[in-house]
């Protein structure tokens, strides 16, 4: 939702924001707050995570909460927890997680080989954990990739930051680095996202005009396709880490490694996400406790 004009909200400078009331409004858990610095408009599958991070919530703390307090009530709570496992057996059972963005990339790049007669052509995909992936073409057509944590100063990186395609002729007569050694022209495209960019297509050829404005136009038309794969990549990944978690989430018996779990999960399952606050309610005192911030 767009945030409202609040002091606070506008203080954080916060564009947008979720509040998602953990437990039921007889028995309050808590409030998980996910915020963002830009405006945004959520999907069916961001809100079917929050919904799933909610659930998740609703079992795991009163699970640990109980068993801090009681120790006489584990074979209940592991009956609770053997039932739930079930539930996200079956869920992850009928929606199998298989990545397929690899061969997206790797047909994406024989077509812009085939058509545009380029010399090289990549993606240049940013990955978690501030990875750099430059996916290519084997002389067999297999996909190669290579990784890098920082990103050579380049026309992709370049493209990156401006999110502006770039195409150049006379490459040689300039500092740019390029990857092959003849290389005369060059063309940068972006894959856009809906909240940001996630990858640059790139193409060089070793022929003074051999890329031309044609040539750009149909590399864009493949990001643009490239883009929903990539996007549809990145919600079943958030959705498999999802559930690998649930696990170690629901199991958990020490409140703060709950908590602390629950704001990670979210994070990794909403990978836009520029904050995160869990707030839980304290029944010894009666009083609504600021847990985590990330």
């Amino acid at each position: 939702r767009q945030a409202v004009a609040d002091s606070f909200v506008t203080h954080q400078k916060i564009g947008a924001f979720l509040g998602l009331r953990l437990g039921i409004e007889t028995q309050p858990l808590g409030v998980l707050f996910i915020n963002w610095r830009q405006p945004q408009r959520l999907g069916k599958e961001e809100l079917m995570l929050a919904n799933m991070l909610v659930k998740f919530a609703n079992v795991a703390i009163p699970s640990a909460q109980r068993y801090q307090q009681v120790q006489l009530d584990l074979k209940r709570r592991q009956q609770e927890m053997s039932e739930l496992g079930n539930v996200f057996k079956t869920v992850y059972e009928s929606g199998r997680y298989e990545r397929q963005i690899g061969v997206a990339i790797r047909e994406s790049l024989k077509i812009a080989q085939r058509v545009i007669h380029a010399s090289y052509v990549c993606v240049v995909r940013a990955e978690p954990q501030q990875q750099w992936h430059t996916y290519s073409l084997t002389s067999a057509g297999n996909l190669h990739a290579e990784i890098e944590k920082t990103l050579t100063p380049s026309m992709p990186q370049h493209v990156f930051y401006t999110q502006h395609p770039v195409r150049l002729n006379h490459v040689r007569q300039t500092k740019i680095h390029t990857h092959l050694p003849k290389t005369q022209s060059a063309i940068a495209v972006p894959v856009k996202g809906r909240n940001q960019i996630q990858a640059v297509v790139y193409a060089e050829s070793s022929e003074l005009e051999g890329l031309t404005a044609d040539n750009q136009d149909f590399l864009q038309s493949i990001a643009n396709r490239l883009s929903l794969a990539m996007e549809q990549d990145e919600r079943n990944q958030a959705l498999y880490q999802l559930l690998q978690g649930v696990f170690e989430v629901t199991t958990e018996t020490n409140l703060r490694t709950v908590l602390g779990r629950l704001v990670q999960q979210t994070m990794l399952a909403m990978p836009a996400v520029d904050a995160v606050a869990l707030y839980y309610f304290e029944r010894s005192t009666g009083s609504l406790m600021v847990s985590y911030i990330s």
